[in-house]
């Protein structure tokens, strides 16, 4: 049986392999196709720029929020480097309508306010917008709710796309088309993700970076997510005088006492206070492992007749009720969304399943959610990464998120777990799964995804495409995942792209085999370095194809050494992977030489790329320390 699982997961995944090197039929990005209704884009004759000049002017709000800000300077920083045009930036109490003049309008402008076109701020959330054309003035806008209108950033990036076929791949490489000539289109576009909140762990992604991916919470928060309890009420303030407030370790909060309770709201309204752009409150346990003691579990039972998850929902709900009844009387129409978090020993939901009714039964009145309360699942139970969630080995996450998405109105978030951490630098092959679990989530209410990666490292395996590839997936679902690789991969790689796709297709075919012959679990803590997952042949011939692609770049050391650095290093990072496994397990076979010449590359590799740790809870040396031992093995 278990046999017969593995090898229709190998058919599955050729099939999709086949499928993807044959191309879709249907572009993803193409305005007529059928599945974007609200997406018109037709061509005019009205000139938009022409060498270097344009009638067009910028027109922003006269008191803009900082997004619609950086909206109008986006516009103009990829205008200029694609056709050398730079459009004035106005405000809206210096122009007045005239259906001759040409204006491009960002966010609520008193010439939207006067257009007659109405928008629905909760349809479009904090990143959908529209791109609506009226005479000559194109207007783009996304909500109006301060400090998160994102949407009026991505209706600046839709606009490009449509206008210079924009696509931002990383931080340094981005593809636009440069003319000299282009005619203005005529829009009338409304984009909304499948996914409002989008976030992706790394330390190579800096704030712009993540705004031009269209990564962003969907929130304003500085009190961060996830482990939050401590950080409103921290151990060194209030622990020596209130230790009831804590369990008997000092690792969590007690949810049952009631003064920890009223503390935790006060807690609450002095964050909103001292961050008015705040738009999140997330309460979030420790991240700790010790149940509550058995007498709190007593007195849960006896008085909300649930579990310790249970007893969570019935404090968030109690700071909720309390922060919203507060709210008006200081912030009158401020808005605030809550989060709170199953994990650990809150992961199980407090329901149980009738099979007679097909429905779901709360353990009592008590665990239902505030409508203003939403959850955040960590696929921590998640059996296998490497199948959907529709596959019956991962049947308990799956049943997992219905549960919840009962008790909370499918007010979810997903948590999920991106990275191997215990081997950092090791492919980490989800993409067979991650697609269809994105697909899965949002048909079952989940409107937010944040992708733990690497928090506390670089990864030598395709970090950046990881990023790309997961913020297009997550602003539209039905994308393929091996499509948006492929052209992430001929992009970011240049003319060594098609070597490192191949060096992909393989390492990942060989990784379906290896679950076949070997059935191994492919989970966030596998030790996959092992060499019998990886025989030397197999490594040898992917460090084969890695070289060959860096010697493609060798024309650039002569005609242009900056690109020539910068393509060398993305490949090596790849190499940095292969050289990893070979030297780990295979040093014997080299000669020493040569096993020091990988070694010397290796470290500068991680030099250059914050390549630091093997391991999540690896040292900040740990990588320096394992290199500096090879060499000493080899002394």
């Amino acid at each position: 049986m278990k046999f017969k699982k593995l090898l229709a997961l190998l058919l599955a995944l050729v099939t999709v392999l086949s499928f993807a090197a044959c191309g879709s039929n249907v572009d993803p990005d193409n305005p007529d196709n059928p599945d974007k209704p609200n997406h018109s884009v037709v061509d005019t004759k009205e000139k938009f720029y022409k060498n270097g000049k344009s009638e067009y002017k910028i027109v922003i709000p006269a008191e803009a929020s900082d997004n619609v800000n950086l909206a109008a300077s986006e516009l103009n920083v990829f205008l200029t480097e694609a056709a050398g045009v730079t459009l004035p930036i106005v405000k809206d109490d210096s122009v007045t309508y005239d259906n001759s003049q040409k204006f491009i309008s960002i966010g609520r402008t008193s010439l939207f306010e006067a257009s007659g076109i109405t928008v629905d701020d909760d349809e479009l959330k904090t990143s959908g917008y529209i791109l609506k054309t009226i005479d000559k003035t194109l207007y783009i806008t996304g909500c109006n709710w301060p400090y998160i209108d994102y949407g009026n950033i991505y209706g600046v990036y839709g606009f490009l796309k449509e206008m210079i076929g924009l696509e931002i791949y990383s931080s340094d490489c981005y593809d636009y088309k440069s003319e000299l000539e282009l005619n203005m289109k005529k829009f009338d576009v409304k984009d909304i993700p499948d996914y409002d909140s989008r976030s992706f762990s790394s330390p190579r992604k800096d704030t712009l970076y993540s705004m031009r991916l269209r990564y962003r919470s969907g929130y304003s928060n500085k009190m961060g997510t996830v482990h939050t309890q401590f950080k409103f009420l921290p151990k060194e303030k209030y622990f020596e005088e209130h230790k009831d407030w804590y369990n008997s370790e000092g690792t969590q909060l007690r949810l049952i006492n009631n003064e920890m309770r009223d503390a935790f709201v006060e807690a609450v309204k002095d964050y909103l206070r001292s961050n008015p752009d705040a738009s999140l409150v997330f309460i979030g346990i420790e991240d700790t492992f010790e149940k509550f003691s058995d007498a709190d579990a007593a007195e849960t039972r006896r008085l909300y007749n649930t579990t310790e998850a249970g007893l969570n929902i019935v404090f968030c709900n109690y700071v909720v009720e309390k922060i919203e009844e507060w709210l008006p009387t200081e912030f009158p129409g401020r808005k605030i969304s809550y989060t709170t978090m199953a994990y650990s020993s809150h992961l199980e939901a407090p329901v149980t399943y009738n099979a007679e009714t097909g429905e779901y039964v709360p353990d009592s009145k008590y665990v239902m959610f505030h409508p203003k309360l939403g959850i955040e699942i960590v696929f921590s139970n998640l059996a296998n990464y490497w199948y959907p969630l529709t596959n019956e080995l991962n049947e308990a996450s799956a049943q997992l998120i219905k549960k919840w998405g009962y008790l909370c109105n499918n007010n979810i978030r997903i948590y999920d777990w991106d990275a191997n951490y215990r081997q950092y630098q090791v492919n980490f092959n989800n993409i067979s799964a991650i697609g269809a679990n994105m697909r899965y989530c949002k048909e079952n209410g989940a409107s937010g995804w944040h992708a733990c990666a690497f928090n506390s490292s670089s990864s030598a395996s395709f970090e950046e495409l990881r990023m790309y590839v997961e913020s297009k997936l997550l602003w539209d679902t039905s994308l393929n995942y091996y499509d948006l690789a492929k052209d992430f991969i001929l992009h970011y790689y240049g003319a060594a792209g098609e070597k490192v796709l191949q060096y992909f297709n393989e390492n990942f075919s060989h990784m379906i085999s290896q679950i076949a012959e070997s059935q191994i679990t492919q989970g966030p803590f596998g030790n996959l370095s092992q060499a019998k997952y990886w025989p030397f042949e197999f490594l040898a011939r992917m460090s084969d194809i890695l070289n060959e692609g860096e010697a493609m770049y060798e024309p650039l050391k002569e005609t242009d050494r900056e690109a020539y650095d910068v393509y060398v290093n993305r490949i090596r990072q790849q190499k940095f992977s292969v050289y990893y496994l070979m030297l780990k397990n295979y040093m014997g076979y080299y000669d020493k030489n040569v096993a020091l010449a990988m070694i010397d590359e290796m470290e500068k590799t991680a030099d250059k790329n914050n390549i630091i740790r093997l391991d999540e809870s690896g040292s900040a040396s740990e990588v320096k320390n394992l290199l500096n031992g090879w060499r000493l093995k080899l002394s």
